[in-house]
């Protein structure tokens, strides 16, 4: 069947394409299902404007007659001689509805793309894409919001951005051929529950980000990246596996996945973070591999059921914030090899035992501020710089200076029970060791520390010596101890409390 086409009006084609049958209305590109008129038939070809179509430009101008399959016509765009491009389909033949199964050969041509918002808007319940069909173009199915079941077939290679999203689609398999998933496939769709991807396609940054509704994903063992956001505020993920082959998580790739309550045991290959990769979500426990050196911001924070954490050998820094608020965790132990712990990097948390390397050259400012169950800290024997407030707000029973420290900070280990500089009550401290090296205690850097009754000071240095370091305001239970030891070694202190 052939129609004549009316050039004053055109459904649109990739921005600026349009089509419309004066004979009969065509449901194409953009259609979003028979809001066209119809009028009689005619004997002359399909002839619309000269399109500028920057989304496939290798395709001619010219549509070719629609094409009967089980009495709907088919609207198509013949792209080479063995191929074509499924535009929509015609409102004077039948009108799809239900479960659809798209063509596979339209004319003899293969059909191997879906056009631009080609079936936006439909009502139908279901759509088999054939095996033909290579790329599905952007917003094909936008809108389709009855739309419930998607199949997918090997073959296929690209879905551009958009292609399902509003749509009602409660699964989806993603076939090993596919190799590209641009951004916002899936927006808003709130019904969408498991997604399994069948091979390692290149995704799009936030790909099914904020999708509630999901709670299942499987990933194939020869993933090696999961993106940025890839997952971020799926609030209701409760399923996935970490891939044998994945080296990279991306920034905020599991951030907010409140419902993820497992235990992430990353492979040994494993090489990167992002940053806030894992942040605000329900993870119990993980384990880093040697090959990650460094934590970045974020990375853990605030997961407040993350009670097992494991590093191992390799990591030489741990970033700002990276485990702050994991209020679950109870003890910690950082391997040999760690250099740099950065601020706030395990603030807020439920730690009440904590063992620092020997490797350990920096403490960054409140590392440790507000945990405050924190009892027991086993020190680098050496370190060049504790920040303020590293252990703020920390009952600890005993306190350890390390050699090298020349300055301990403003409020390093302050206390918050504090009034007017001058303490109101006795600090947590049986027993404080200071290095010959300290030269000098800022205000309340060691403030409401030390029990002025039975607390004990233990300064390697002479008398003369403890008498030089300028000990500034804030710092009574130091100035008003009683027992003060000179010449003390460090196992003199730790003899109190031994970790």
């Amino acid at each position: 069947m052939r129609l004549e086409l009316n050039r004053r009006n055109f459904l649109k084609l990739t921005g600026v394409l349009a089509l419309t049958a004066s004979a009969s209305a065509l449901t194409a590109c953009g259609g979003g299902g028979g809001n066209s008129t119809s009028s009689s038939s005619s004997n002359s070809p399909n002839k619309p404007n000269t399109p500028s179509d920057t989304s496939d430009p290798d395709t001619p101008p010219e549509t070719s007659s629609p094409e009967e399959t089980n009495g709907i016509l088919w609207v198509y765009r013949k792209t080479s001689e063995t191929s074509a491009t499924l535009l929509g389909y015609s409102t004077s033949g039948k009108i799809p509805s239900g479960d659809v199964v798209l063509p596979s050969v339209i004319n003899g041509l293969e059909v191997t793309k879906i056009h631009t918002s080609a079936f936006k808007g439909q009502t139908w319940t279901g759509v088999e894409i054939p095996a033909t069909v290579q790329v599905i173009r952007e917003s094909a199915f936008l809108g389709c919001s009855n739309l419930q079941r998607v199949t997918l077939h090997e073959g296929l290679e690209i879905i551009q951005k958009t292609a399902f999203s509003q749509t009602g689609i409660t699964s989806v398999i993603i076939p090993a051929s596919v190799t590209s998933l641009e951004s916002g496939i899936f927006n808003q769709c709130s019904k969408l529950s498991e997604v399994t991807f069948l091979g390692n396609p290149s995704c799009s940054t936030a790909l099914l980000s904020g999708i509630a509704s999901l709670k299942k994903v499987t990933l194939q063992d020869s993933v090696t990246a999961i993106p940025d956001s890839m997952f971020a505020n799926c609030t209701g993920l409760e399923q996935i596996n970490i891939p044998r082959e994945l080296k990279t998580i991306g920034s905020n790739a599991f951030k907010g996945c409140t419902l993820l309550t497992i235990s992430v045991t990353l492979p040994e290959n494993f090489k990167t973070f992002g940053t806030g990769a894992f942040s605000n979500s329900g993870i119990t426990g993980v384990t880093i591999p040697k090959n990650v050196s460094t934590i970045p911001e974020s990375a853990f924070q605030n997961c407040t059921k993350l009670s097992v954490l494991n590093l191992t050998k390799g990591l030489t820094s741990i970033e700002s914030s990276a485990f702050s608020g994991c209020s679950s965790l109870t003890t910690l132990e950082i391997p040999d090899g760690v250099t740099v712990l950065k601020e706030s990097c395990f603030s807020n948390c439920g730690l009440q035992k904590v063992k620092l390397p020997d490797t350990l050259s920096v403490l960054g400012d409140s590392a440790f501020n507000h945990c405050t169950k924190l009892s027991k800290v086993r020190m680098p024997k050496t370190m060049k710089e504790m920040g303020e407030y590293a252990f703020g707000s920390c009952p600890l029973t005993t306190i350890i200076v390390p050699d090298g420290i020349t300055h301990i900070k403003q409020d390093c280990f302050i206390q918050s029970v504090y009034q007017s500089y001058r303490p109101v009550a006795s600090g947590h401290a049986q027993a404080i060791y200071l290095p010959k090296s300290l030269k000098e205690i800022e205000a309340c850097g060691l403030c409401n520390t030390l029990n002025t009754i039975s607390g004990e000071i233990y300064y390697a240095g002479t008398e003369a010596q403890w008498k030089s370091i300028y000990i500034d305001i804030g710092n009574g239970s130091l100035t008003e101890c009683k027992y003060i030891h000179y010449n003390a070694s460090r196992s003199d202190a730790e003899g109190y409390d031994l970790f």
